[in-house]
């Protein structure tokens, strides 16, 4: 059983707004058998959709992405604004 501590997400500040992410494959599955069913599923997944190849990037263990922050880093005398936005489609 892995560690349940173990980081399996990591990102970094990118250009603008934009962060580049990363999930440790080996980190986020619990079983040996669920990483297995990802491995099995993983290439379905990249054809099903042209634009998934050009959004997710695989390198052995580590799945890439890029991603956007919404939550501004300076702040002022203004108030906050929250915006709530759906999940974006990879295309």
């Amino acid at each position: 059983m892995k560690n349940k501590h173990q980081k399996f997400l990591s990102w970094r500040k990118a250009k603008g707004c934009t962060l580049n992410c990363e999930i440790n494959l080996d980190s986020l599955f619990e079983t040996a058998k669920e990483r297995e069913r990802f491995d099995t599923k993983w290439k379905d997944f990249i054809a099903s959709d042209p634009h998934n190849k050009k959004v997710y990037k695989r390198n052995g263990n580590i799945l890439s992405y890029k991603s956007e922050q919404l939550i501004p880093a300076k702040t002022d005398k203004h108030p906050p604004l929250l915006l709530v936005l759906g999940n974006p489609a990879t295309h």
